[in-house]
Order: structure tokens, then sequence, then C-alpha cells
């Protein structure tokens, strides 16, 4: 193990080594697999902790990450609800997307950023507006 100023750092490390997704060779982290994803739309309360935790860590980019290396965004607009699923496949296409465009080739990158989407009814959902 690779010594780390963050001791989240060191446990987010080792836990991505004991589930063999990294390992460490030539003095690096690299990736065993290429990719990792989660089922979409099914209920489940490490994947809502691991999404409270990165919506936690775009907080504090807020305050303490240079606009230059940081994007922070909203837009709030009435929708077609029948034009929901399309629009979280349109989500779900774009991440990919934008992953192959960033992504470093044979884990060779030199930052790690993380890309979070949310898209979700600003009222309770339980009152329509029409």
């Amino acid at each position: 193990m690779v010594p780390s100023r963050h001791p989240q750092s060191l446990d987010a490390l080792d836990r991505l080594e004991r589930l063999k997704l990294i390992k460490y060779q030539n003095d690096r982290y690299i990736r065993t697999q290429n990719k990792v994803c989660t089922p979409s739309d099914i209920p489940n309360e490490a994947i809502k902790k691991y999404h409270r935790q990165n919506i936690n860590r775009a907080l504090e980019a807020l305050d303490n990450i240079n606009f230059d290396e940081r994007d922070i965004t909203s837009i709030i607009m009435p929708i077609e609800k029948a034009k929901l699923a399309e629009a979280k496949k349109m989500i779900r296409n774009f991440r990919r997307e934008m992953s192959l465009f960033l992504e470093a080739k044979e884990g060779g990158g030199d930052q790690v950023y993380s890309l979070n989407i949310q898209l979700f009814p600003q009222n309770s959902g339980e009152e329509d507006l029409a």
C-alpha cells in the first residue's frame, strides 16, 4: 500500500484492492477491470450511501476547488413526465460518452474525477403542476 495524505484515500484504496478492482504495480495503482457498473433503478442502500458521499464531495468542491477545475451547474425546468424514461436513457448515454472522452488509456491518468448528474422533481412528487 502506498502512503497517502488522506485516511479516506487509504481506506478506499484498501477496499478497492480487496475487491480486486485495482492492484499496485510499478509504483502506481492500475485498474484490473475496464468498467464496473451497478444496476439502474434498483434500490440499494450501499449505492444510496455512495451517491450521498459523492453529493457531499460535490458540496465540498463548490467551496474548495477552483472553478477552472470543476463544473457545477444546474437548471430547473418544467417537464413532461412521460419523457422521463427516455431522459434517463439519454443521461446514461451521456455518462458513457463522457467517460470514453475523458478516460486515460491504459490507466495512465493524472487525476481522478467524479461526474454526478441528478434529475429529480422539485416538488415532493405528490402534487403535479398541471
